[in-house]
């Protein structure tokens, strides 16, 4: 019996690995979601900290950043980690969105001894920051998020481009 149970479990690992090169070659939301669910058991746990405008894990809601210009986070992840999701809830429109807002930038606080490449897929609320599951690329890094300047408060929208 346990040999079945061994068997069967190396066979979900099997499975799961398969799963996860799927989720290279095709990114949409239900492979996300689900690298972000059953995947996310496997490859470890990553630990977002949000600092601006709120201290914790909990992300800031739409009215703790209304009219701010930044958030900061700091996460911390593993290796084997290949998915980062910070909550800004900047509530980005479709345009600000393809003019490629939030724009983010990841700095190497400690651990890694690798600097892993990044890539980054936007919504309205959240920030995805994909990495490589490679040996040295875990550790503690500081994420900057910056929503586009026309949502923050004192721009003056009514301004022409170029005026004071």
């Amino acid at each position: 019996m346990q040999t079945k149970q061994l068997i069967g479990f190396l066979a979900a690992l099997l499975v799961l690995a398969f799963f996860s090169v799927a989720l290279v070659v095709h990114h949409d939301l239900r492979s996300l979601v689900w690298a972000l669910t059953a995947f996310s058991v496997l490859a470890g746990t990553v630990t977002v900290t949000y600092e601006t405008p709120i201290q914790g894990t909990s992300a800031p809601t739409a009215a703790q950043v209304y009219g701010l210009g930044l958030i900061t986070a700091q996460v911390n992840c593993a290796d084997t980690d290949t998915v980062i999701v910070i909550t800004h809830n900047f509530g980005l429109t479709a345009q600000e969105l393809l003019d490629l807002f939030p724009f983010a930038i990841v700095n190497n606080v400690s651990g890694a001894t690798t600097y892993p490449q990044y890539t980054y897929s936007n919504t309205t609320n959240t920030l995805t920051i994909g990495k490589a599951s490679t040996s040295g690329t875990g550790g503690t890094f500081d994420v900057l998020v910056w929503r586009p300047p026309t949502n923050q408060i004192g721009v003056n929208r009514n301004l022409p481009s170029g005026s004071a």
